[in-house]
């Protein structure tokens, strides 16, 4: 839990976060691209983010991004 709060906070303290995701993910054609950080969730295991994709809000998960 301690890793997961710490990374939350690099996150909104950097505004940004570059998607990492498998290759079966829908959003895999942008994998490795950082995008701007709309939204955050509470702390937790699957904290919800919302990323600004070609100018549409995205949520993913805190696992997703980097």
């Amino acid at each position: 839990m301690r890793g997961i709060l710490a990374k939350q906070e690099r996150l909104r303290a950097r505004g940004k976060a570059t998607l990492r995701v498998t290759k079966g993910h829908p959003l895999f054609l942008y994998n490795g691209n950082s995008f701007t950080i709309l939204a955050m969730g509470s702390p937790g295991v699957k904290c919800r983010i919302t990323l600004q994709i070609r100018d549409k809000p995205v949520q993913v998960s805190i696992d997703d991004v980097f």
